[in-house]
């Protein structure tokens, strides 16, 4: 039995080695070219933007490797880079070439192309993608200012003449910065042309400008703006971007309004004036001018104007193109230069003010209560306020209605005030009141009558509260007779003729007599 034993094992031994060599093989790994960490350290001026770059690369695996370097408008110089390593150019991308495994550290120069964005001087190109990217860069000159664009900044500071920044770069890779010396910047003066838009609405009290000013810069930028005011015209709204303060100072026969910008404006700018001048009488002769931009090299634009309850008659043109007018607008101009002036004559149109005036007059055992319903009808021109008498012994309890602003009592006069232009028809209320100490035999009721209307009537109804009656105790002219009266106590309404309740132009007063029945 034992030599048959022996000869197994034999054979068996060759496999199992044979296995043995297949498992331990190792593989082969994959050639890798990384970049550990990049630093930046940059020295700028008006001519010239030169970085140190230094590297920390490792190549992995077996065989040659590459990976992108730097990419953009740059020129790199590698005056010793590690045997191992070259450096090929292919079109504006620089690549890093390692033949073989390692860890490398070496430094090379890049020197970036140099754009020029008013007032700035500017460089961007992209580095490797490295787990740390810094940058830190120099700028020497008078006033010198260094932004970086992209990135997280750590530090911003001024020694002497020369100002240092410092931080990391981000995910895109892109060194990017912009400097420009501050006292080089005061003496380039700025080139700028302006388009001027001017829209003026004209109406009975007051005229108003809305002016837009669209600067386009063209050279250098802007701390600050100047524009002119004609002296007849108040400033009443500045709206802009950017702006730190506004004042306005009188010159002569005119003002100048003087913004200052949070920081100088670059490329194009919009600037909105709102303005008004006061109109005194119902019939003017005017010159319109719009406010002007000083200190700009071309200005262009044009004025649109249109009115409010105003005839207007165009006198005279100076310095102005008449194009079509667009949206109601009376008329367009277009202008290429100053001066330019618009002679009007301006007439106001006066309202036709209808009214129809329903009282309804309520006697309780304290007081008198007398509510008007005042239907206004306005025509031919708007109207913002009126003027309802005579209150007598009456106290104002309320007034309501469409658009009423305010009201409120004055030389025995009701005056109410609407929040906008009423043209057309509109309703209001009027509820007054007068306390009682005695019973009266007789109550005299009169219809509020509005100041300047061209046509009134009114109807006037009373009613007694329980307990009380309300008897016609007048006679006059009848339009159209119709008094209500209610008898409270017995509960039946008579019907009495007497005194006017429906008055044209002239209306009377309603007079009744008041009793306890019984």
């Amino acid at each position: 039995m034992r030599p048959v034993a022996t000869m197994l094992i034999s054979l068996l031994l060759p496999i199992t080695l044979f296995a043995g060599e297949q498992s331990t093989q190792p593989a082969v790994p994959a050639a890798e070219l990384v970049f550990r960490e990049v630093r930046y350290n940059g020295k700028l001026s008006d001519i010239e933007a030169r970085f140190a770059v230094d590297i920390d690369a490792e190549a992995t695996g077996r065989g040659e490797v590459a990976a992108p370097l730097f990419e953009g408008d740059v020129a790199v110089f590698a005056s010793k880079l590690p045997t191992a390593l070259r450096l090929v150019r292919d079109g504006s991308q620089y690549r890093l070439i390692a033949s073989k495994a390692g860890r490398y550290k070496f430094r090379v120069d890049v020197v970036a192309k140099i754009t020029r964005a008013e007032p700035w001087n500017q460089i961007s190109f992209n580095g490797p993608a490295a787990s740390i990217a810094s940058v830190g860069a120099q700028a020497a000159g008078p006033g010198i200012e260094l932004q970086l664009l992209t990135g997280t900044l750590l530090e911003s500071e001024q020694k002497g003449a020369d100002a240092h920044i410092r931080g990391f770069l981000g995910d895109d890779r892109t060194v990017s910065l912009r400097w420009q010396s501050k006292a080089a910047e005061l003496t380039r003066k700025a080139m700028v042309t302006s388009e001027t838009t001017a829209a003026v609405q004209i109406t009975p009290t007051v005229i108003k400008f809305s002016t837009q000013l669209r600067y386009e810069i063209v050279q250098g930028n802007l701390p600050r703006l100047s524009v002119e005011i004609p002296g007849s015209q108040s400033l009443t709204r500045v709206d802009g971007a950017q702006i730190h303060d506004w004042q306005v100072k009188p010159e002569g026969d005119h003002q100048v309004l003087t913004i200052e910008f949070i920081k100088p404006v670059e490329k194009s700018y919009s600037l909105t004036l709102q303005s008004e001048q006061s109109v005194e009488t119902a019939s003017l002769s005017v010159q319109l001018t719009a406010p002007k931009p000083l200190e700009v090299t071309r200005e262009s634009g044009g004025i649109t104007v249109s009115s409010e309850d105003t005839l207007v008659e165009f006198e005279s043109t100076t310095g102005l193109r008449q194009i079509n007018a667009l949206g109601g607008a009376l008329a367009s101009y277009q202008f290429y230069g100053r001066p330019f002036v618009l002679g009007l004559k301006l007439q106001r149109i006066q309202p036709v003010l209808n009214v129809a005036n329903r009282v309804t007059v309520r006697l309780e055992e304290t007081r008198l209560l007398a509510t008007h319903a005042v239907a206004l009808s306005v025509e031919k021109a708007g109207i913002y306020a009126i003027e309802l008498a005579p209150l007598r012994d009456f106290t104002v309890a309320d007034v309501r209605g469409d658009g009423v602003e305010d009201w409120k009592v004055a030389d025995g006069k009701l005056q109410v005030s609407f929040g906008s232009r009423v043209l057309g028809t509109r309703n209001l209320q009027v509820q007054l009141e007068r306390p009682l100490k005695t019973f009266p035999e007789q109550i005299v009721v009169e219809p509020l009558r509005v100041s300047g209307a061209a046509k009134e009537t009114a109807q006037i109804g009373a009613v007694a509260a329980a307990g009380l009656r309300v008897e016609n105790g007048g006679a006059g002219r009848i339009a159209r007779s119709s008094h209500h009266v209610a008898d409270g106590a017995h509960g039946r309404t008579v019907r009495v003729p007497g005194r006017s309740t429906r008055v044209e132009t002239e209306p009377g007063n309603g007079t009744a007599r008041a009793a306890r029945p019984g």
